[in-house]
């Protein structure tokens, strides 16, 4: 991401630039830009995995699922496995679960459904409607479907969603 930023800063620096002088500017300005990514990556100032963990950490409590997080983390450019790493620590911290013992398969489902609750709770679903269902199937699978897709856009698994939206307001 630091990259990007600073590529983009050289594009817009160049942009007025003639293009001989334009392209004499990038080739002076590149590896600059490379050798001071590399010695922030060395100095451990940039580390992809430590800002994987405290995004993953802060979606988790703000109500984001698994898929979510990590599409957003692969979009500021954190490697699949670096991220998919970070989510399992940031989900042993959310739910508090031991580093031993317990499978991290298990500790990602339970920071999923607890996100998922925060989740349902701000957008008041499932069991924290404030209007009870309609009577009538049809409006009442309209309303769940509504809600079942802002669950999944929000980067929740099927199971997970219907875990949340099925259960009643005594439930939750």
């Amino acid at each position: 991401m630091l990259r990007e930023v600073l590529e983009r800063r050289l594009r817009r620096h160049v942009r007025g630039l003639d293009p001989d002088a334009a392209k004499e500017e990038q080739a002076v300005l590149r590896p600059l830009i490379e050798a001071e990514v590399a010695r922030l990556e060395e100095t451990g100032l940039v580390q992809d995995a430590r800002y994987a963990e405290m995004k993953a950490r802060a979606a988790f409590a703000s109500g984001r699922g698994m898929r979510r997080i990590l599409r957003d983390l692969g979009r500021k450019g954190v490697e699949d496995d670096t991220a998919r790493g970070a989510i399992v620590e940031a989900a042993r911290e959310f739910v508090q679960a031991p580093d031993e013992g317990v499978e991290s398969g298990d500790v990602l489902r339970a920071a999923e459904v607890e996100a998922a609750e925060t989740f349902a709770r701000k957008k008041r679903f499932g069991p924290y409607r404030v209007q009870p269902l309609p009577e009538d199937s049809s409006s009442r699978a309209k309303v769940w479907r509504r809600e079942a897709g802002a669950m999944a856009r929000a980067g929740f698994g099927v199971d997970t969603i219907r875990r949340v939206l099925d259960q009643e307001p005594d439930d939750g």
